[in-house]
């Protein structure tokens, strides 16, 4: 029985380069300093020939077509530069808004609302200490509900045109 044998069909670098259609630079690399196509490659005198079935299958086996041919570089340049124009962009329009003050730190922001919590705060704590003893005199359920209510809406009243007068760096710190 006669076993059958495959025919090698040896290529240069130059010639898988044309194949691949990248620069034969670009299998030298592959073959010398990444030695990914060490197992396909043959030295013939001072040249290098490369299994071409094992060298694509070789290629296929290990990485994209674009990373081999080197093409990521460029594309990933261009999406650095973009990316760094698009954050570039932002940082000016955040400087523009700033400016414009139609934004706020959030170390001014966390300021401003504790200084309304505590202000809402103080001012409903007062509603006990002011209604207490109208509301201990007062023997009706009814009348009770409606001074709380009237005293509450009273104070929260209150403090909307005080908050609104402050103007909570809506634009400009009063407080």
């Amino acid at each position: 029985m006669a076993k059958s044998k495959t025919k090698i069909e040896w290529v240069t670098q130059a010639e898988l380069a044309r194949i691949l259609d990248v620069d034969r630079s670009r299998v030298s690399y592959l073959l010398h300093k990444d030695r990914r196509l060490r197992p396909a490659a043959r030295k013939v005198g001072k040249r290098f020939m490369l299994d071409k079935a094992k060298a694509l299958a070789i290629i296929e086996a290990t990485r994209a077509p674009q990373q081999i041919a080197g093409g990521d570089s460029t594309s990933s340049y261009i999406d650095a530069r973009a990316m760094r124009e698009k954050y570039r962009a932002l940082g000016a329009k955040l400087e523009y808004e700033q400016k414009r003050e139609e934004l706020m730190s959030k170390a001014d922001v966390v300021r401003e609302a504790t200084v309304a919590g505590i202000l809402i705060k103080e001012k409903l704590s007062a509603i006990p200490g002011r209604l207490g003893a109208l509301a201990a005199a007062e023997s009706d359920p009814f009348k009770c509900e409606q001074m709380l209510k009237l005293e509450i809406n009273q104070v929260l009243e209150d403090l909307s045109v005080t908050l609104s007068k402050a103007e909570l760096k809506g634009g400009k710190n009063a407080g």
